[in-house]
């Protein structure tokens, strides 16, 4: 697998903490989004979602500031990526209040399930 052409020249820890900050706006904004769901539902359990997330795309800014563009090899880990940050923010969510991560506390998990996650795919894809 041939070395991860980056869009910016930001210093790894640079790049962390503005993927980092990401994560967490995508995070509150995952939150808000059910809640605003939640408090429809209220009213009128038939109601349909609200559909905000439509415009919405903060988690996708990630990818190419790693380095990944959006080619086919991209596509199959940018998708893991993804689901870990749904699975996780919807497991987060489904917790009582009081036990849920902060946003920047679950980001930071996040973060590093994704530098995980990539160094097991580079490694699988070098052999």
């Amino acid at each position: 697998m041939t070395e991860k052409k980056k869009l910016t020249t930001l210093s790894q820890e640079l790049q962390g903490k503005l993927v980092k900050n990401i994560i967490t706006d995508s995070i509150i904004f995952e939150r808000t989004f059910f809640g605003v769901n939640e408090i429809i539902k209220a009213f009128n359990p038939k109601e349909e979602n609200w559909e905000a997330d439509s415009n919405y795309n903060g988690i996708g800014s990630c990818f190419p500031i790693m380095g990944y563009t959006g080619t086919f090899e991209d596509e199959k880990i940018t998708d893991k990526l993804y689901s870990l940050f749904v699975e996780k923010t919807k497991k987060d969510f489904n917790k009582p209040v009081d036990q849920r991560y902060s946003a920047d506390d679950l980001a930071e998990h996040i973060y590093i399930d994704w530098l995980s996650n990539i160094k097991a795919f580079n490694n699988i894809s070098k052999t």
